[in-house]
């Protein structure tokens, strides 16, 4: 799993294509706001961090700047694709060695703009719907006790799970769905539980 990104990174890769932090963060598909915040230092999401590092491949950037462009100023957008296509042109070499494995991203380089956005949406989904089952978990454990061990194991297995949604790993249509069968199986096990010790 990569590192977080830095605060110092995000601007050395949004200033490497000349774009200002609004316009940068309509190419990503993320709030502008956010792009500021994350510069001061507040930490990306995993989905926002993958996006960022994505950046650092020019054919992403090529790719963004095709689908969203027109919506970042002209002069900008005029700069940013030279700045891509130069990278592209001069290092023609290193984009083949890129496209036989990863990129510099740590993402798979042969992923385009959409899939990228498929993968770290179903990511967020899922981790949003792993957090929600722990916290209802948690509350039904209160209430309810735990004689049968059924809430602790399910914890336990919701704790191994939970780090891993949002990560290289996991962008791959075959492995979310994997997780997101798992979580639904986890709901219904808690759901017969709570039903079982109020009876």
């Amino acid at each position: 799993m990569p590192a977080a990104i830095t605060p110092e990174e995000i601007k050395s890769i949004r200033s490497s294509y000349g774009l200002s932090q609004k316009s940068f963060a309509l190419l990503l598909g993320i709030g502008p706001a956010s792009i500021v915040r994350y510069e001061q230092g507040a930490t990306p999401s995993k989905a926002n961090a993958n996006l960022i590092r994505a950046a650092r491949n020019p054919q992403f950037m090529a790719e963004c700047l095709e689908a969203d462009g027109d919506q970042i100023p002209e002069t900008q957008r005029v700069r940013a694709e030279s700045v891509v296509y130069d990278y592209i042109s001069l290092d023609q070499d290193e984009n083949e060695r890129m496209h036989e494995g990863l990129d510099v991203s740590g993402l798979p380089s042969t992923m385009s703009m959409s899939e990228v956005y498929h993968f770290t949406l179903q990511q967020e989904i899922l981790n949003e719907q792993a957090a929600n089952l722990i916290a209802d978990v948690i509350a039904a454990k209160r209430v309810t006790g735990d004689k049968e061990g059924v809430y602790a194991t399910l914890l336990n297995r919701l704790a191994q799970i939970k780090p891993n949604i949002i990560s290289e790993a996991t962008m791959d249509d075959k492995k979310l769905a994997e997780i997101r069968g798992f979580l639904s199986l986890a709901s219904d096990l808690l759901g017969e539980q709570i039903v079982r010790a109020a009876s």
